[in-house]
């Protein structure tokens, strides 16, 4: 069977999510087509535009076959971390292809990026701790000489990404083809909006400031999350947090590093009196933004230091008859450990219960008190495609 795998954040889900899926489906006319999404919160830390029950109704609303889980502490990692997180998880559902989108369907600069990334980890420049790895490698790129339009490829925000998963799949030897496929409209960072196909970050930023983005994103798309007032909850919960007299730094993830104990000297400037304001001070030549992001929302979630050496999970948050039909043909071993509520769980998971954690933080900052409830609830189903 031809089996393709998207990884998506869907925040929000727009005209070019529903591009690369069709694109897939008319292209490689795959037998199954499977999501991996992310839940609460993003990659970069951000809060999510869409619950992860909307976005899963959605999904299968757009020709997905399976919607799977991809839990927060899985999603809130660096690049790298979160592309293996996923990667892993596909291959576990059998996957035999993945799509993405990117700037380039260059595969060959993609296979060029692929082995001066394996050289830049056996380098000594991995030994330097002021800049960030992707600022590091960058600084690589140069030192090999490759040309500047390259260095920009490489550097754009999906294909370094896309590098990521590829990665992943030759770390892990999985047995996995990749297809970049092509972007269309506006690109990821941009702001000014163009065509339809709007970025994802466009359009948030029309929707921080609560302008209308309805001529961006499918009919079927509601968004009701106000990320103003929910940054403005999620900072006096982060303050609330660390001024807590009982809050023990050294057992808490990224501990090792400072990062926590970094935050809550930040959070004593007196120019720090806003979400916007902590992050504008926290970020550094070493500290990205999304770092620092992902780290507060791992303070807010008190995410232990434990959690990197238990087993994650692996749940279906959705899926039609073909997907049905699939999973019964997984090997044992998989079925084993494939749940859909956590219910079924016959003993704790420390992965579930900080994704159960943080459901209830995102229900509190969007404001939608009950969305916890549908974390109990059987598996969104759609009977035909």
């Amino acid at each position: 069977m031809k089996v393709f795998g998207i990884i998506l954040e869907a925040n929000p889900f727009h005209y070019g999510h529903d591009y690369l899926i069709k694109h897939i489906r008319h292209t490689f006319q795959p037998d199954i087509l499977i999501a991996i999404a992310s839940t609460s919160f993003t990659m970069r830390g951000e809060i999510s535009l869409l619950n992860k029950f909307e976005k899963t109704k959605i999904l299968l609303n757009h020709q997905v076959d399976l919607v799977v889980e991809l839990p927060v502490f899985q999603t809130l990692q660096s690049a790298n971390g979160f592309a293996e997180n996923a990667i892993e998880i596909l291959a576990q559902l059998g996957v035999t292809d993945i799509a993405f989108g990117s700037e380039t369907t260059d595969c060959l600069l993609y296979d060029k990026a692929l082995s001066l990334l394996l050289d830049f980890e056996k380098s000594d420049f991995v030994l330097d701790q002021s800049m960030s790895l992707k600022q590091l490698f960058s600084t690589y790129l140069e030192h090999c000489s490759i040309p500047e339009s390259e260095i920009a490829t490489i550097n754009s925000p999906n294909f370094t990404l896309g590098l990521q998963y590829i990665y992943a799949i030759h770390k892990h030897q999985f047995s996995i083809q990749y297809h970049p496929i092509l972007r269309i409209g506006n690109q990821y960072y941009d702001k000014t909006i163009t065509s339809s196909y709007a970025s994802a970050s466009a359009i948030r930023e029309l929707l921080y400031n609560k302008e209308d983005v309805s001529a961006y994103i499918p009919a079927d798309v509601s968004i009701q999350v106000d990320l103003a007032q929910a940054e403005n909850f999620l900072f006096a919960l982060i303050e609330k947090a660390c001024w807590m007299d009982n809050l023990d730094l050294s057992s808490l993830f990224e501990a090792n590093e400072g990062i926590p104990a970094y935050i809550i000297k930040c959070l004593n400037a007196s120019s720090v009196n806003s979400y916007p304001d902590l992050l504008c001070i926290l970020k550094n030549k070493k500290y990205t933004l999304n770092r620092m992001r992902r780290a507060l929302l791992h303070i807010l979630l008190q995410t232990p230091k434990i959690i990197e050496s238990q087993t994650p999970y692996l749940r279906i948050l959705g899926l039609n008859s073909q997907a049905k039909q699939y999973i019964r043909m997984l090997p044992k071993q998989t079925k084993n450990y494939l749940f859909s509520s956590p219910k079924e769980m016959t003993s704790p998971n420390i992965h579930l219960q900080l994704e159960l954690k943080a459901t209830r933080l995102y229900s509190i900052l969007i404001g939608q008190p009950n969305l916890y409830i549908n974390e109990f609830k059987l598996p969104i189903r759609k009977e035909t495609q």
